[in-house]
């Protein structure tokens, strides 16, 4: 088994197979195209210290399992703000589209909100491919609010450590799994993104992830999840949400 979810052949990054989609196996699945494309926009030089304020990924369709051509450039580049924009295509197609917002960090005292959960110490952790986590609350399986701690293990790109921008965008990925907007028996639910907030990085790799979900009974849902570390909490991540019947077998 592969160690990373994809390698780099010149400008493409091509995926390892250790990634599938839980709902396709032939598709790649969210925390790696997520954590891929925060670490490829992490990569873009900055003019100072800045904090990658905002990442938000638009995802036109479920990613084949297939190389990946990263295209990015500067919409705005300056001292305070830089906004940078990244489009992912397979063989000429724009599969996802994102946006990363960093700003210049220089401002009052720290006033992060304490955790919402504490750090189950003397638990065992449940291992997979993406990560480690420990699960404090609701269910993976029936719809409800949930919290998780995890620690994303997998580096994205073969040879290179694991980017921590890279890590919290996987990990926000997870909103679906922390607090499912539906009974995953019953429903598919696909993200159509995802959107992040930083007010600061996260400062241990074990991540918090406290989460609610909401659906309307109009074929759409939201996941709201606040992020946090040992230290407390640091940011929020949404994602807007395609549900589906599952089908009869």
């Amino acid at each position: 088994m592969s160690e990373a979810f994809f390698t780099r052949d010149g400008d493409r990054y091509v995926p390892t197979g250790l990634g599938p989609s839980f709902w396709d196996p032939t598709k790649q699945g969210g925390g790696p195209i997520c954590g891929l494309v925060a670490q490829v926009l992490d990569g873009i030089p900055m003019p100072g210290p800045m904090l990658p304020m905002r990442l938000t990924l638009d995802i036109y369709g479920a990613v084949p399992m297939a190389p990946l051509t990263a295209r990015t450039r500067l919409l705005r580049d300056g001292k305070r703000i830089q906004l940078a924009e990244l489009e992912l295509d397979v063989e000429g197609r724009t599969y996802a589209r994102a946006t990363m917002l960093r700003v210049r960090t220089e401002g009052p005292e720290d006033r992060s909100e304490p955790r919402t959960h504490a750090f189950p110490e003397n638990a065992q952790a449940v291992r997979r491919v993406l990560a480690e986590s420990f699960r404090i609350s609701g269910s993976a399986e029936e719809p409800g609010s949930g919290a998780v701690w995890l620690r994303v293990v997998t580096p994205m790109i073969a040879g290179e450590p694991l980017n921590l921008l890279a890590g919290v965008a996987a990990a926000a990925d997870w909103g679906t799994t922390v607090s499912p907007p539906a009974s995953l028996n019953e429903w598919t639910y696909a993200n159509l993104d995802v959107s992040i907030h930083l007010a600061r990085m996260p400062r241990t790799d074990w991540m918090l992830l406290d989460a609610t979900s909401e659906v309307a009974g109009n074929g759409t849902g939201m996941v709201t999840m606040r992020m946090g570390d040992r230290q407390g909490m640091f940011g929020i991540a949404h994602q807007a949400v395609f549900l589906n019947p599952r089908q009869s077998v």
